[in-house]
């Protein structure tokens, strides 16, 4: 590795030395590179010897360790492209410098390929959206725990439930769950995060005028979600709270379950 000053002649023949330090190192392949590097010479040397300990990674064929990881996220767009250019790391490595909305946008493709319902991919992709624009957050590494700590904190300000404050801080943190699990980033920042306590009031039981209203209006207006009507809703919502099936049960039914004689109608559940 060898840090210099590079000499070149002005427009007047004199000859001078360019402004930034500049590093010429071999890699791993015994290849040499010359790549500029910053005015201040101390900092270039720091930069230098990042950049061997990167090739002898590559030589030996370990891993970066952690200290490593978050300066190869940190480093610029272009090094970064040419370090994967040559080989110095793995290409995976570019995913940090996409944009979050092209992240965002994959993240609901991986959902839509889940066949998760449409409200929820809806509403998941709408709060991302908000987080990352309201936070000004453009890549991965601008994210950090107290800017969404902070911005938690307004939204309850702002007339927002700590319960909804919540559901926001849930949606990124399993966004950036799913990033740290598909190698886009090193680590989830928020991991550790606890969201506000709940202030909705608790469920209640419906009571008996309630679930027949419930009953009649789903059926009445007939609201198609998703791929349910709101007659076939009304079914199951009357199944369930007539024989107090959870949801699981109730899709695992076969009509060889259900028995509709006259004198004896019941519903059978495998074990």
């Amino acid at each position: 590795m060898r840090v210099y000053r590079a000499t070149y002649k002005d427009r007047s023949g004199e000859q001078r030395k360019s402004a930034k330090w500049y590093l010429d190192f071999a890699d791993h392949n015994q290849l040499r590179h010359k790549i500029p590097a910053f005015a201040d010479k101390r900092l270039s040397e720091a930069l230098g010897r990042n950049i061997e300990g990167l090739v002898n990674c590559r030589v030996a064929g370990l891993e970066l360790d952690a200290k490593q990881s978050q300066w190869v996220e940190t480093l610029p767009d272009s090094l970064l492209r040419k370090f994967v250019s040559w080989g110095l790391i793995d290409g995976q490595r570019t995913e940090c410098t996409k944009p979050l909305t092209a992240h965002i946008s994959d993240y609901v493709e991986v959902l839509k390929a889940k066949r998760f319902a449409q409200g929820y991919i809806r509403h998941t992709q709408s709060r991302l959206e908000k987080i990352v624009r309201d936070c000004r957050f453009f890549y991965f590494r601008d994210i950090t725990k107290t800017a969404i700590q902070i911005y938690i904190g307004k939204l309850i300000k702002d007339g927002a439930s700590a319960t909804t404050a919540g559901h926001y801080l849930d949606c990124f943190k399993t966004f950036l769950s799913w990033a740290e699990a598909d190698a886009r980033i090193i680590k989830n920042p928020i991991a550790k995060m606890a969201k506000p306590a709940r202030d909705s009031a608790k469920k209640g039981v419906l009571e008996p005028e309630q679930f027949v209203h419930l009953i009649k209006t789903t059926s009445e207006r007939n609201i198609l979600i998703g791929r349910t009507s709101g007659q076939e809703r009304a079914v199951l919502y009357l199944l369930g709270g007539m024989t107090g099936l959870r949801k699981k049960e109730l899709l695992g039914l076969c009509w060889d379950d259900i028995n509709l004689s006259a004198d004896n109608a019941f519903v059978r559940v495998p074990a």
